[in-house]
C-alpha cells in the first residue's frame, strides 16, 4: 500500500524490526526484483491516487492501443482537441461519450462521413410516410363518409 515503516508500527502496534523482517521474507518469497518492483507499483498508485483496478482497466487500454498500432501522441492531441473543443462549444465532455454510443447503435452507419448520408436518407423516408399517411387518413375520411351514407340509407328503408 506503500505506507512508511513508522505508519506501519504504529498502525499494526509492531516494531520496526518486525517490519523489516517481513519486508525480507517477501523479498526471499517472491524475489528481491518482484519485491521491489511491487513497492514502486504500490507507491506510484499511492502517489496518483489511482486503484489497482483503475491501474488494470488503463492497462487494457493501452494495450488495445498498441494493438491498433495507434501512435499515442496523436491519440493524446486528438483527445485535447476534442475536450477543448467541447468546452468551446459549451458541450460536456461526457455527452460526446452518449453521442459515440447513439452512433454504435446504428449498425448501419460505418463511419462519422455516413452520417449526413443516413439523416438524408431517414428525412426523405419521413417524408414518404407522412404522405403514405395523409393519403391514409383521406382514405379512412371517405371510408368514413361512405359507411355514414349507407347508414343514412339504411334508415331511410
Amino acid at each position: 500500500m506503500g505506507k512508511s515503516r513508522e505508519t506501519i508500527t504504529s498502525e499494526f502496534h509492531i516494531s520496526t524490526g518486525t517490519v523489516s523482517k517481513i519486508k525480507e521474507q517477501l523479498s526471499i518469497m517472491i524475489g528481491s526484483y518482484d519485491a521491489v518492483n511491487l513497492r514502486e507499483l504500490a507507491l506510484g498508485l499511492k502517489k496518483s491516487g489511482a486503484s489497482p483496478v483503475q491501474c488494470l482497466d488503463d492497462l487494457r487500454i493501452l494495450n488495445l492501443i498498441n494493438q491498433l498500432d495507434i501512435d499515442e501522441d496523436r491519440l493524446s492531441d486528438f483527445l485535447n482537441k476534442l475536450y477543448i473543443g467541447c468546452i468551446d462549444q459549451g458541450v460536456q465532455p461526457y455527452e460526446v461519450a452518449s453521442i459515440v454510443k447513439v452512433i454504435n447503435a446504428f449498425p448501419e452507419i460505418n463511419s462519422i462521413k455516413e452520417i449526413s448520408k443516413y439523416i438524408s436518407e431517414r428525412s426523405l423516408e419521413k417524408i414518404k410516410l407522412d404522405k403514405e399517411i395523409d393519403l391514409l387518413k383521406r382514405e379512412i375520411r371517405n371510408l368514413n363518409r361512405e359507411k355514414q351514407s349507407k347508414r343514412n340509407e339504411i334508415q331511410d328503408f
